[in-house]
């Protein structure tokens, strides 16, 4: 998808936690939120006003989860859903995520893929204090477990550095359906062999007879 140049501009893709209570809800009710707060987005200049804007959209988003739990008398399971999206104006750029969702920024004159987030999962806490390298993280069943996610009252949603995009840039936001199953190194080489990259990352997905849902979205 081509990015407006007109007017601020938000991406993002939400992913249910499929392996607890009602995912595909928290997601549908993040998602519905977002659309809500559009008209609210004009009034974001920076990173200090998006995370005022990203707050309010969480603690609603937080509440209508609650509530459906508790309407559902399952109070004591976890319900929520990762996040992970960008936030453009121009030529800047600001990534924000929660969870295991990824974002990414392909730039083609360099042939280069760089990851602009970063996993709240148990294992990447492991890997960043030196006790585990991905390929053993993602052989444990640590690869899954979230250490934050959209739902909890006590996780706020990380807000990555402004970055100034050129006109050969690519953003992509995917769920971890995809990173599950494609390491970067991978998703680099994809980017520099398919025209259509977004068709090119779920064709080699579908190789694998994936069992998860794989959302992809690319900006340009």
């Amino acid at each position: 998808m081509d990015c407006p140049e007109d007017r601020p501009y938000i991406c993002v893709v939400f992913d249910g936690m499929g392996g607890e209570a009602h995912g595909e809800v928290a997601s549908l009710f993040a998602s519905k939120n977002m659309q809500t707060m559009q008209d609210k987005l004009s009034g974001v200049k920076d990173a200090d006003s998006l995370k005022d804007y990203l707050e309010e959209f969480r603690i609603k988003t937080t509440e209508d989860i609650s509530s459906y739990m508790k309407e559902k008398d399952q109070e004591e399971l976890y319900c929520g859903s990762t996040c992970a999206g960008v936030y453009i104006n121009e030529e800047k750029l600001i990534p924000f995520w929660l969870g295991d969702s990824r974002i990414y920024r392909w730039r083609t004159s360099e042939k280069k893929l760089e990851m602009l987030s970063k996993d709240d999962t148990q294992a990447q806490e492991w890997i960043d204090q030196g006790l585990m390298d991905e390929e053993y993280a993602r052989a444990t069943g640590l690869w899954h477990v979230l250490t934050a996610f959209l739902g909890n009252q006590n996780d706020k949603i990380r807000i990555g550095e402004e970055i100034k995009l050129s006109e050969d840039d690519m953003i992509l936001i995917c769920s971890d359906g995809i990173t599950d199953l494609l390491l970067n190194n991978t998703l680099e080489k994809l980017f520099k062999q398919y025209p259509d990259q977004v068709d090119g990352i779920l064709k080699e997905v579908a190789k694998t007879w994936a069992d998860d849902n794989c959302t992809a979205i690319i900006i340009s």
